[in-house]
């Protein structure tokens, strides 16, 4: 019986009554056949494979391997198009291999493969062995073991050869650095990436004028062009942070970094670990009086508290400029997370100035201090500080420095007796009398007390110890340009 279907009632009743037919579907799980006539051709450097396609209408790739045949490492996987019909392994060094090619098709089937042994004895030199690479902030460091003559050569089936290296490459982008160091050198370091994605390549050069064979590493998206931006000119060569630190930032440092859950985020290092060219040795755990103890953040008080209990903050909000640290809290965030410190007097004034692009402005960004920065409390708010950079920046793409928190400078100021000195601030929103600002006659309405940039009074020495705190007080990281280039500090090696 013929059944045809013109509604989807009738076609429910059709297949209820039997009147429909199944179809079994059967995947295809064949792959398609091998190539044939698989030959190489062996040139100086350079090994060039070629092969018959076979006749499958849904061959759509090729896979070609090339494996060490001593111990059966991979050297190089590449995926070829249909019609090509063969590929050539540049700069291949000497040495045993076998070569694989198998064929797929569109449903992904891939065939056992053809094989082919052959032996190469290469005019390529050897490239360097174990290479590291890494970037840290904006910075690419890559090292490598160091070669000797015993790599320069190799035997091949009783043959030898010897092709001493010159010289060792490394590209970044290919277009944005090259450098090529002598062929004992184990390590290079390539500052001041862009923001972006990057790689390297990796290879040698020798004598006999031949390159070795790459080797090539991709890295995660570079975004330290967000936080920070470089000032170079005036005798100054520093990154620099475009925002004060945030109470969520400080907050990440102290809870899950340092996993501290102490009042005062006490924590305590070594001195006699740190080595004596160290520039951080005179404040590293040199407390006179709380000698090894760091003092981190200000006593626990209804505005803000931290400890067993959690971090409870009235009066800072995540999102707002953190103002509740001291000068060792502040130096210790700057150099454990980005090899920083706070900035001199002179280098933060010639930021806030704009460096090289300075135009002269009053304050930080321009002549009108309500446009470039947040003065006195947060309007119909409890809070102490304002969000860093929702004021228009200055010259250099740098904000709040006019106004919001006030910021801690390295320098201290002359102390009592067993102190390391005083704590001296600049900047933020404080008038000239008072410098944790909660006072009203701090700012006049014709904005006369709103300190600028030239004002002697936008430096204060707050009097207080170098572990103690005050309102409002907050941190601003700078990077001297010879430090970001080294290895990230580690914490833990000047750690009990």
């Amino acid at each position: 019986m013929h059944c045809k279907p013109y509604y989807l009632a009738s076609l429910l009743l059709l297949i209820l009554s039997g009147c429909y037919k199944s179809y079994d579907i059967v995947a295809d799980v064949t792959p398609p056949g091998e190539v044939k006539n698989l030959s190489i051709e062996k040139r100086d450097v350079d090994v060039a494979v070629t092969w018959t396609p076979p006749s499958d209408k849904d061959l759509i790739a090729y896979q070609v391997s090339l494996y060490y045949a001593d111990n059966q490492g991979q050297v190089m996987l590449v995926d070829r198009p249909k019609d090509s019909a063969g590929y050539t392994f540049r700069h291949l060094a000497a040495g045993n291999y076998y070569l694989k090619v198998r064929t797929r098709d569109k449903q992904n089937n891939l065939s056992d493969g053809d094989t082919l042994h052959f032996s190469f004895l290469s005019k390529a030199p050897v490239n360097v062995k174990h290479i590291n690479a890494a970037i840290y902030w904006n910075v690419v460091h890559v090292s490598w073991d160091s070669l000797t003559d015993k790599d320069f050569k190799t035997t091949v089936d009783g043959q030898s050869i010897i092709e001493p290296v010159d010289s060792v490459i490394v590209e970044v982008d290919s277009i944005f650095q090259r450098v090529a160091v002598k062929a004992n050198a184990t390590s290079v370091v390539v500052p001041d990436l862009p923001d972006g994605y990057h790689y390297i390549k990796v290879y040698t050069h020798g004598t006999s004028g031949y390159y070795s064979a790459e080797y090539v590493q991709s890295f995660p998206k570079v975004t330290f062009g967000e936080k920070f931006v470089r000032v170079k000119g005036g005798g100054f060569d520093f990154y620099i942070a475009k925002y004060e630190v945030t109470a969520a930032e400080f907050k990440d440092f102290i809870v899950n970094e340092m996993g501290i859950t102490q009042e005062y985020g006490v924590y305590k290092a070594d001195n006699s670990k740190v080595e004596d060219t160290a520039w951080f040795k005179w404040w590293y755990g040199t407390d006179p009086t709380e000698r090894p103890y760091f003092y981190m953040m200000g006593f626990n008080t209804w505005e803000f508290s931290y400890g067993p209990g959690g971090w409870i903050s009235n009066r800072y909000a995540p999102e707002d400029a953190f103002g509740r640290v001291s000068w060792e809290g502040a130096m210790l965030y700057s150099l454990i997370k980005y090899n920083g410190r706070c900035p001199t007097k002179e280098e933060w004034l010639y930021a806030a100035k704009g460096g090289p692009l300075s135009n002269g402005y009053d304050y930080a960004g321009g002549n009108d201090p309500d446009a470039v920065g947040w003065w006195g409390f947060p309007p119909g708010s409890n809070t102490f500080l304002n969000p860093p950079g929702k004021k228009i920046p200055n010259e250099l793409g740098i904000y709040d420095m006019s106004g919001n928190a006030s910021e801690i400078l390295y320098e201290l100021g002359i102390g009592d007796p067993g102190t390391l000195g005083t704590i001296q601030i600049i900047g933020g929103s404080m008038g000239p009398i008072h410098f944790w600002g909660n006072e009203g006659e701090d700012f006049g309405p014709d904005n006369t007390l709103k300190p600028k940039l030239s004002d002697p009074e936008i430096i204060k020495n707050t009097g207080l110890n170098q572990n103690s705190f005050a309102w409002r007080i907050g941190i601003r990281v700078l990077i001297p340009h010879g430090e970001i280039v080294k290895l990230p500090f580690n914490r833990f090696k000047y750690e009990f």
